[in-house]
């Protein structure tokens, strides 16, 4: 099977290749059910980096692609990245990130004029490290925690509360923002929640990067947790 992936991995499209991992020693066939124990076949709704990568790209992670200025460049690369393994298709993985579905149709944008064989390769790479060292945050589960404002709202006001700080409606739904976007491996841009009309900027007496990092402990986590992660 694998020496036949290989000879058609030519002629298949990026997400086929991904699919197939055809950037791997061993191309294969995804894997993406489970079987249940009255013996039927039941989809899991998972794949094998489910979980592993955030709605957006690490910053720094495969720069050397050259891409990370195209539009929507890293949701694109965390869908690719998810689709490695996996016959999920892209859409489903792009909601399941907690992005629009309508980012998976930038994947082959944001990864056009590449050579399609480097792009496999440093997405297998890269899979194969994750696959080596799991990351310590469940990002399924932040997103899902996520689609909630309240949480976060919360949290900021307690984070403000503790620090003595008071700040207008506004700029406390923008920290808000923010700290989904921390918490969840996201851009601003892609909150589900936020209010279109309001820039995520906080005042400038306010130090960001405490705020969030006290407002994270309100929120669901284990212990040791970080707040944030990069692959080594």
């Amino acid at each position: 099977m694998a020496l036949r992936l290989q000879s058609l991995a030519p002629s298949l499209p990026l997400a086929s290749r991904l699919e197939f991992r055809t950037g791997s020693k061993m191309p294969r066939l995804a894997v993406d059910e489970e079987r249940a124990p009255d013996g039927r076949m039941h989809l899991t709704g998972r794949w094998p980096a489910y979980g592993w990568v955030p709605p957006v790209l690490w910053p720094g992670v495969l720069d050397d692609l050259g891409v990370t200025a195209r539009p929507h460049a890293g949701a694109a690369l965390s869908i690719a990245l998810s689709k490695v393994g996996s016959n999920t298709p892209l859409r489903a993985i792009a909601v399941s990130l907690g992005l629009p579905g309508w980012i998976a149709d930038h994947v082959a944008r944001v990864l056009r004029d590449l050579p399609i064989d480097a792009v496999c390769r440093s997405l297998e790479d890269l899979f194969a490290r994750l696959e080596a060292n799991h990351p310590p945050i469940d990002y399924a589960d932040r997103v899902m925690v996520g689609r909630d404002p309240t949480q976060f709202a919360s949290a900021v006001d307690a984070a403000l509360t503790a620090r003595g700080e008071e700040i207008d409606a506004t700029a406390r739904h923008a920290a808000a923002i923010e700290l989904w976007a921390a918490y969840t491996g996201s851009t601003p841009a892609y909150c589900p929640w936020a209010e279109r009309d309001v820039v995520p900027e906080l005042p400038w007496f306010v130090d960001r990067a405490n705020l969030l990092a006290q407002a994270y402990v309100e929120l669901p986590h284990h212990s040791h947790e970080p707040m944030v992660w990069t692959p080594p």
